[in-house]
């Protein structure tokens, strides 16, 4: 699979991705500015979220979050600490896996953010749009029927979906299914609704 700068960078910090599992980094991540983030390397300005809390999931927790992201996404999370981050004038419930970003809670159930799913590459949930779909994705804009080339047959409406890139493979947003996997593909129509996306707060956000 091809590079993509800006998220490999982030990949790298995150940690590397050795079959499904995290493996520790040994890169530094560069700042990417978030208008060029899909493509370019370059400066980027830091989160203005600042932690209101934090404590360490108890391991019932942890189990859950392991659970759901095998299920829904095929991935195997496999941290040494899971620390539970919420902020200040922000709606995020975020998840540090070993000290990285990786995982969020939607509505009450787990999810991988952006940079999860670029460490923990999803084999399940995964919706891929074209080249020409990635600025719009990247600014945060719904997913619409045209720009998709495949999706997995097996998402059903209302599943938290991950949007993928079909040039370098990498992943720029999380959602929410409107409409049945084997249903994405076609003519017109928003299909799913985007929760994360490459260059927002939470992408931004150094813990």
């Amino acid at each position: 699979m091809r590079d993509l700068p800006e998220l490999d960078a982030r990949a790298a910090r995150t940690g590397r991705q050795t079959g499904g599992r995290l493996a520790p980094a040994d890169a530094t991540s560069e700042r990417v500015d978030p208008r060029e983030r899909a493509i370019y390397p370059g400066p980027r300005p830091p989160s203005h979220m600042d932690v209101k809390s934090r404590h360490h999931l108890r391991s019932d927790a942890v189990a859950e979050i392991e659970d759901a992201l095998a299920e829904g996404l095929g991935v195997e999370v496999a941290g040494e600490t899971y620390e539970k981050v919420e902020l200040e004038d922000a709606d995020w419930e975020v998840v540090l896996v070993d000290g990285d970003p990786l995982v969020l809670y939607v509505e009450g159930e787990p999810f991988v953010t952006v940079q999860g799913a670029n460490a923990l590459e999803p084999t399940r949930g995964v919706v891929t749009v074209d080249a020409g779909a990635i600025q719009f994705v990247s600014d945060g804009a719904d997913v619409m029927r045209p720009g998709i080339t495949e999706a997995d047959e097996d998402i059903a409406a209302g599943d938290l979906v991950v949007i993928n890139e079909e040039t370098h493979g990498k992943y720029l947003a999380i959602g929410r299914a409107r409409v049945d996997g084997d249903d994405m593909v076609g003519e017109a129509g928003k299909v799913v609704d985007t929760i994360h996306h490459v260059g927002d707060e939470l992408f931004e956000f150094v813990p």
